[in-house]
């Protein structure tokens, strides 16, 4: 009875949240009102998302969002809210609301502002981590934006770019449009909605009046970015009707929440920034885009140089078959741990379909065919791995066939893991293919640098007692940097000795002053690796 009740209360919050919604601007959808048409060019940081109601239901339009960083787009938490991430797509670099002439790419998490208040569009925000960072080969129309660190004055010029109609009521436009406002002093945003009703997470802005219209946002620009010399200070969340004079558009205040979304956007949810390594994939996706991107997840090395794979023979590629076109990608790296098991972060083998994965193993190129192929049979995370906190990082990969580990292939080997850490500032190796510097290029070949290993007391003070726990170990050059791993080396091998230490896992930025990477520490977790590779054997 109780769970009766409970479900019948959140049908009607839902009902009541949705004619809450519309009364304010009839859909999460929204327009510019009083502006121009322009070229994505012109707001290179505005994303369309997208929104599936179900599995036979095509993607469409449903409010905006800005790029915040390479694999970070905000919006307002009314956009997303009640939403999974498969119901959603990202289309970057389009001018147009409809058309397949942009980059696609897969939401991997959403993050609401936990003071979100539905009643009020209070703390109005949210944070959509996407699945492979964005293209940076061209910024002309896929480019973050910066935050603003303080509000502009009351009658600062400003700027909105978004899609859809030009008036109250009317059909949505079809090509971007954008519009010039003014900072609205808060005084007289409460003066005119009432002073309760104007809270520190909003600010409001509006433009001239023509013709008894103002020009303003509506349905279909939540989420758009309210630009004030060159920054990001607000984001399209509420207002009374569309460009009605007396009544601005109220935003969320982006200067309020700076804070909340720099813990936010580092927070490794899969995988921090570099760590997660955004494989570089020519983007296709199910909307028929046509035009082509990097997707992915590739690895990297900083401030390394080329080995030979004879060096590290129990390092492998982990490749990812897609679906729309059947080749297979570089995904994570991994290492050989027994004839039949690849140990890697559970982060690469999270929620991959089956017959998606194969081991390339005693090859020198991350793309290249000239290592030999083992197609996986099953894979398996850690059951206590968080996409939050990316504790208990840890996967293992099956393959059908064994590796040839005893015959006289020069590299292919297993490898052993180590009982203790290295002493601190003792150097390790890492090893893996991928970006020479952040945000790229990467290097088709393999390439190692050595790090030395941090202190946890300094890796806690760096990112925090919540975020390094028990099963992470730190290396780097926390001073001067230069020296790291990054996109693509996800998994990779952490070592010391010839033997197995960490596995990589996340961090922030690559090779940046200030920030040891964080790695897997192997030998916490070498109970569970023992646990499932009898189970496999049984």
């Amino acid at each position: 009875m109780a769970l009766l009740l409970n479900n019948a209360l959140q049908l009607f919050l839902l009902a009541l949240c949705a004619s809450i919604t519309l009364t304010v601007y009839a859909t999460p959808q929204g327009r510019i009102v009083g502006g121009e048409t322009v070229d994505i060019a012109s707001a290179p940081h505005l994303v369309s998302i997208r929104y599936k109601r179900n599995a036979s239901t095509p993607f469409s339009h449903r409010c905006s969002g800005t790029i915040y960083s390479e694999d970070v787009v905000l919006t307002t938490a009314r956009c997303v809210i009640g939403l999974e991430r498969q119901q959603l797509l990202i289309v970057a670099g389009s001018s147009y609301r409809s058309q397949s002439d942009g980059y696609v790419y897969l939401v991997k998490s959403i993050a609401i502002h936990p003071d979100f208040d539905i009643w009020f569009i209070d703390n109005d925000l949210a944070l959509l981590r996407l699945e492979f960072s964005l293209t940076s080969q061209n910024v002309k129309v896929i480019n973050p934006i910066k935050l603003a660190e303080t509000l502009p004055a009351a009658g600062s010029a400003a700027t909105v770019a978004g899609w859809g109609a030009a008036a109250e009521y009317a059909e949505y436009e079809e090509q971007l449009h954008e519009a010039k406002v003014s900072i609205v002093d808060t005084a007289q945003c409460k003066e005119a909605y009432g002073a309760g009703r104007i809270s520190a997470a909003m600010l409001c802005a509006g433009g001239a009046s023509v013709n008894g219209v103002a020009v303003d946002a509506c349905l279909g620009d939540a989420g758009s970015a309210l630009v004030s010399n060159g920054t990001a200070v607000g984001l399209v969340s509420w207002g009374n009707g569309c460009g009605r004079v007396g009544y601005p558009g109220v935003y969320t205040n982006l200067v309020h929440f700076n804070e909340w979304i720099s813990s936010e956007a580092i927070v490794p949810l899969i995988a921090m920034q570099c760590k997660s390594f955004a494989i570089k994939l020519w983007l296709l996706l199910t909307c028929c885009l046509a035009a082509t991107a990097s997707l992915g997840i590739q690895p990297a090395i900083i401030g390394g140089h080329e080995v030979n794979i004879i060096k590290h023979p129990y390092l492998v590629s982990i490749r990812y078959r897609l679906p729309a076109d059947g080749a297979y990608w570089h995904k994570c790296a991994g290492v050989i741990i027994t004839e039949k098991a690849v140990l890697t972060a559970a982060q690469c083998v999270r929620e991959i379909e089956t017959d998606r994965v194969m081991i390339v193993a005693a090859g020198n190129q991350r793309t290249g065919g000239d290592g030999k192929v083992y197609p996986a049979t099953k894979w398996i995370e850690h059951p206590q791995f968080s996409t939050r906190t990316a504790d208990y990082d840890i996967g293992l990969i099956f393959v059908d066939l064994p590796f040839e580990l005893n015959a006289s292939h020069p590299a292919l080997r297993s490898i052993n893991i180590r009982e203790q850490w290295p002493a601190v500032n003792r150097l390790a190796t890492a090893v893996g293919w991928g970006y020479r510097e952040e945000f790229g290029p990467s290097s088709d070949n393999l390439e190692e640098t050595k790090v030395p290993i941090v202190s946890r007391a300094e890796c806690v003070s760096i990112y925090g007692s919540g975020e390094v726990t028990a099963r992470m170990i730190c290396a780097g050059y926390v001073k001067t940097g230069g020296q790291d791993v990054c996109q693509g080396d996800t998994g990779g091998p952490l070592l010391y000795e010839g033997q197995l230490v960490g596995l990589v896992s996340w961090g922030y930025g690559c090779a940046r002053p200030g920030y040891p990477s964080v790695y897997t520490d192997v030998a916490s977790l070498k109970t569970w690796i023992v646990e499932e590779l009898q189970k496999a054997q049984s």
